[in-house]
């Protein structure tokens, strides 16, 4: 038998059909990583579904810092508009720590305002 005459066969995929007109199923594209950002940018456009699953997240870490005996408190800072988390432990109800803390924050604020000083406009 010669090489020459040995014709190549073809075993279809499970699932699919050797019919070369049937369409096959369409796969999903690009990489988990991409799957995983186009999910989240269409969660973005629903903020109502965002805001439920904010909510549920807070309401996993209550539960969770209940057992360590610590409380989180969530605040605003006044001059970046950027969110403080305090961790504070229930039995004194002292702050353990802040993140990010209250100095930093304070710190980007007069460098915003020096900028602006030097560059007089912000982006």
């Amino acid at each position: 038998m010669e090489i020459g005459n040995v014709k190549p066969t073809t075993v279809p995929m499970p699932g699919t059909s050797s019919d070369p007109e049937v369409a096959l199923p369409l796969q999903k594209t690009g990489t988990p990583m991409q799957q995983e950002a186009d999910k989240a940018e269409a969660e973005k456009q629903d903020p109502k579904k965002q805001m439920e699953k904010l909510d549920e997240a807070v309401d996993k870490l209550n539960k969770t810092s209940m057992i360590f005996d610590r409380s989180l408190r969530f605040q605003i800072h006044k001059a970046t508009q950027e969110t403080m988390v305090s961790v504070i432990d229930m039995n004194n109800d002292k702050v353990i720590r802040e993140i990010p803390s209250e100095e930093v924050l304070d710190f980007v604020s007069k460098m915003r305002d020096y900028l602006g000083v030097i560059f007089d406009k912000k982006a």
